[in-house]
Order: C-alpha cells, then sequence, then structure tokens
C-alpha cells in the first residue's frame, strides 16, 4: 500500500515537471502568433527539416516591430516579466530609462530581443523611393 502511494505520487511530480516545461513559454508564444495576425508588424519563419524524416529540427521567427507601436512592446515586456520564472537563463538590459529584455532561455525555446536604429524604411513616392530611419526592436524565437 505505501508503495503504491508512493509510486502515485513521484508519477505525479514528474508529470508536472514536464507539463510545467512545456507551459514555460505560454505567454511569450502568445504574442508570437498574436503578432502573425497583425499587419504592421514584420515577420520571417525559417525552418530546418531533418532530410530522412523530413520532421523539422528547429524553427527560427523573427518579429520587427517599429518602436512606434509602444503598446505591442508594453504587450512583449508584459509577456517576459509573466514567463521569467518558468526560464532558467535570463538577460535584462536599460533602454532610453525602460528596463526591457534581451535574452530568455527555457528548454527548448529561446527568445532574444534587441532594438536597431538603423533601419531603412523604403516607399515609392511619385515614381521615386524615398528611405526613413527608423528604430525598430526585433524579436526572434528559437525552437529547438
Amino acid at each position: 500500500m505505501k508503495l503504491r502511494n508512493v509510486l502515485f505520487i513521484t508519477i505525479i511530480l514528474i508529470v508536472g515537471c514536464l507539463s510545467n516545461d512545456l507551459m514555460a513559454q505560454d505567454a511569450l508564444k502568445a504574442m508570437i502568433k498574436k503578432c502573425e495576425s497583425l499587419d504592421n508588424v514584420e515577420m520571417s519563419v525559417v525552418r530546418k527539416k531533418n532530410k530522412e524524416t523530413l520532421k523539422v529540427e528547429q524553427s527560427i521567427t523573427t518579429i520587427t516591430i517599429n518602436v512606434s507601436n509602444k503598446a505591442l512592446i508594453d504587450e512583449f515586456i508584459a509577456a517576459c516579466e509573466k514567463d521569467e520564472p518558468s526560464a532558467y537563463e535570463v538577460i535584462y538590459s536599460k533602454k532610453k530609462g525602460k528596463v526591457i529584455p534581451q535574452f530568455f532561455r527555457f528548454k527548448n525555446v529561446n527568445f532574444s530581443f534587441s532594438y536597431n536604429n538603423n533601419n531603412f524604411n523604403f516607399t515609392l513616392d511619385n515614381g521615386k523611393y524615398k528611405t526613413k530611419k527608423e528604430e525598430t526592436l526585433n524579436i526572434t524565437m528559437i525552437e529547438n
């Protein structure tokens, strides 16, 4: 009877630990999904597959957000704060007086955040291209 209870508790703890790893970055992944549907966000996805099995081995998603979209950036920062307890490596930095995430590492997913003020936006105006320098936030998610 005692052995059965010990085994039962052990199984529950193992399942709990595994499910915690799977649910670790839910808020950040939800923000990535939200960005897929937004028109004012640039996004690229690169998937590396195994040649024999054609199973995805690695997926790299990069999102570029204009810094003027402060509401979306604040949502990402809130998602980072929510998922931070589950990350086993976290790096924050201070940019323009605001503490922002720079890197989060989970069991099989990494998120990196970088500001870029050298992006140029090209627009066509009366048959001529005009360039405008923009500051952006680049968010990269690497899934293994």
